[in-house]
Protein backbone atom coordinates (compact mmCIF):
# COMPACT_ATOMS: atom_id res chain seq x y z
CA UNK A 1 0.00 0.00 0.00
CA UNK A 2 1.40 3.37 -1.02
CA UNK A 3 1.49 6.41 1.19
CA UNK A 4 -0.87 8.17 -1.25
CA UNK A 5 -3.48 5.45 -0.76
CA UNK A 6 -3.75 6.48 2.92
CA UNK A 7 -4.52 10.08 2.01
CA UNK A 8 -7.90 11.34 3.29
CA UNK A 9 -10.54 11.78 0.56
CA UNK A 10 -10.96 15.51 1.24
CA UNK A 11 -7.37 16.35 0.39
CA UNK A 12 -6.83 14.26 -2.74
CA UNK A 13 -6.36 17.23 -5.01
CA UNK A 14 -4.27 20.30 -5.65
CA UNK A 15 -1.57 21.32 -3.25
CA UNK A 16 -2.32 18.48 -0.83
CA UNK A 17 -1.75 15.86 -3.51
CA UNK A 18 1.61 17.44 -4.33
CA UNK A 19 2.49 17.54 -0.62
CA UNK A 20 1.63 13.87 -0.12
CA UNK A 21 3.65 12.92 -3.22
CA UNK A 22 6.65 14.80 -1.83
CA UNK A 23 6.25 13.01 1.50
CA UNK A 24 6.22 9.65 -0.26
CA UNK A 25 9.34 10.54 -2.27
CA UNK A 26 11.10 11.66 0.92
CA UNK A 27 10.65 8.12 2.28
CA UNK A 28 12.36 6.46 -0.68
CA UNK A 29 15.50 4.47 -0.08
CA UNK A 30 18.55 5.65 -2.10
CA UNK A 31 18.03 3.03 -4.83
CA UNK A 32 14.32 3.89 -5.16
CA UNK A 33 15.12 7.61 -5.21
CA UNK A 34 17.67 7.10 -7.99
CA UNK A 35 15.10 5.16 -10.06
CA UNK A 36 12.53 7.88 -9.43
CA UNK A 37 14.94 10.63 -10.47
CA UNK A 38 15.94 8.73 -13.62
CA UNK A 39 12.30 8.22 -14.49
CA UNK A 40 11.55 11.91 -13.87
CA UNK A 41 14.52 12.94 -16.03
CA UNK A 42 13.29 10.66 -18.85
CA UNK A 43 9.85 12.19 -18.55
CA UNK A 44 11.24 15.74 -18.67
CA UNK A 45 13.53 14.90 -21.60
CA UNK A 46 10.62 13.42 -23.56
CA UNK A 47 8.46 16.44 -22.76
CA UNK A 48 11.21 18.77 -24.00
CA UNK A 49 11.62 16.79 -27.24
CA UNK A 50 7.87 16.74 -27.89
CA UNK A 51 7.52 20.41 -27.04
CA UNK A 52 10.34 21.33 -29.41
CA UNK A 53 8.87 19.16 -32.18
CA UNK A 54 5.48 20.75 -31.66
CA UNK A 55 6.94 24.26 -31.90
CA UNK A 56 8.85 23.36 -35.08
CA UNK A 57 5.74 21.78 -36.58
CA UNK A 58 3.62 24.81 -35.77
CA UNK A 59 6.25 27.15 -37.22
CA UNK A 60 6.45 25.09 -40.40
CA UNK A 61 2.65 25.02 -40.66
CA UNK A 62 2.46 28.79 -40.20
CA UNK A 63 5.09 29.32 -42.90
CA UNK A 64 3.20 27.05 -45.30
CA UNK A 65 0.00 28.92 -44.52
CA UNK A 66 1.62 32.28 -45.24
CA UNK A 67 3.02 31.00 -48.54
CA UNK A 68 -0.35 29.53 -49.51
CA UNK A 69 -2.01 32.84 -48.70
CA UNK A 70 0.53 34.76 -50.82
CA UNK A 71 -0.15 32.42 -53.72
CA UNK A 72 -3.94 32.83 -53.34
CA UNK A 73 -3.58 36.63 -53.31
CA UNK A 74 -1.37 36.43 -56.40
CA UNK A 75 -3.92 34.22 -58.20
CA UNK A 76 -6.74 36.61 -57.35
CA UNK A 77 -4.66 39.60 -58.46
CA UNK A 78 -3.72 37.87 -61.73
CA UNK A 79 -7.38 37.05 -62.36
CA UNK A 80 -8.24 40.71 -61.76
CA UNK A 81 -5.63 41.79 -64.30
CA UNK A 82 -3.05 43.28 -61.92
CA UNK A 83 0.45 43.96 -63.18
CA UNK A 84 3.21 41.64 -61.92
CA UNK A 85 5.07 44.49 -60.18
CA UNK A 86 1.91 45.37 -58.22
CA UNK A 87 1.41 41.68 -57.35
CA UNK A 88 5.02 41.52 -56.19
CA UNK A 89 4.45 44.51 -53.88
CA UNK A 90 1.26 42.97 -52.50
CA UNK A 91 2.62 39.47 -51.92
CA UNK A 92 6.40 39.90 -51.58
CA UNK A 93 6.73 37.05 -54.10
CA UNK A 94 9.51 37.29 -56.65
CA UNK A 95 8.68 38.05 -60.27
CA UNK A 96 9.80 34.52 -61.21
CA UNK A 97 7.39 33.04 -58.62
CA UNK A 98 4.57 35.15 -60.06
CA UNK A 99 5.51 34.01 -63.58
CA UNK A 100 5.36 30.39 -62.39
CA UNK A 101 1.88 30.97 -60.94
CA UNK A 102 0.80 32.48 -64.25
CA UNK A 103 2.10 29.35 -66.04
CA UNK A 104 0.16 27.09 -63.65
CA UNK A 105 -3.03 29.09 -64.28
CA UNK A 106 -2.62 28.85 -68.05
CA UNK A 107 -1.82 25.13 -68.02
Amino acid sequence: MHFLDKMPAGVQEGVFLKLFEQCEIAQYKPKELMKYEQSWKKHNDMFAVLSSAEKKGMQKGMEKGVEKNKKEVAINAINEGFDDVIIQKLTKLSLSEIAEIRKELNA
